[in-house]
């Protein structure tokens, strides 16, 4: 996988996230999931969320998102836009690390694991 953002070369696996919904699916690197937050979560809002439940509160209607670790997260929308933010809420963040610790967005950069607090938080949207 490489990043699909004109001019990256970033390939490695474990940094490159795919984010998938009934008709789109991209890959894009930790710097340019951040640079095109706005971007992308205002297309997630016109795209169709694929039917299954979210993982942190069981909305039906979630997009997919694999950031090189060990499987797809299923979110909805506004369960995505707090993974991509970094700001997830405690109990959520322990549920998804519990089920994908080596994802690298639930990194402990970027989380502490033992309370679940979000380190890093961004209010991008």
């Amino acid at each position: 996988m490489k990043c699909q953002h004109e001019g990256c070369q970033i390939e490695v696996n474990y940094l490159i996230c795919e984010v998938k919904t009934k008709e789109y699916s991209g890959y894009r690197c930790l710097n340019h999931v951040l640079i095109d937050l706005e971007v992308l979560v205002h297309n997630l809002k016109e795209m169709k969320p694929i039917d299954e439940k979210c993982e942190c509160c069981d909305t039906v209607g979630v997009f997919k998102i694999n950031y090189g670790g060990d499987g797809e997260i299923r979110l909805c929308l506004e369960d995505m836009i707090a993974l991509l933010e970094l700001r997830l809420e405690p109990q959520k963040f322990k549920a998804l690390y519990e089920k994908y610790p080596n994802q690298h967005i639930l990194h402990d950069d970027f989380y502490c694991e033992v309370t679940g607090e979000a380190l890093q938080p961004r209010k991008i949207i």
